[in-house]
């Protein structure tokens, strides 16, 4: 769960960008195949959608998804904790 969190803590700033699968890796410093792995499971839960620009999948997020929603509102919250 916590990989998942931090993957989403990376769209926090613009929910509308879109990151390649290498990108997320090192945003989360893990190794590309276990950010991939994860990101899988975000597409099947359809929290994350993605788009084939060339030979990469860009990730972003599906804002029409409740659950997204709620992904969302967890890592504000967790960023907010921080602060305090």
């Amino acid at each position: 769960m916590s990989k998942k969190l931090d993957i989403i803590n990376l769209y926090l700033k613009d929910y509308a960008c879109s990151f390649s699968g290498r990108d997320i890796a090192r945003g989360i410093n893990v190794s590309p195949q276990n950010a991939l792995t994860v990101l899988k499971e975000l597409v099947q839960d359809k929290i994350m959608n993605f788009t084939v620009v060339g030979r990469n999948y860009n990730y972003y997020l599906n804002l029409d998804n409740f659950e997204t929603k709620v992904y969302l509102q967890m890592g504000e919250l967790g960023k907010s904790y921080l602060f305090l």
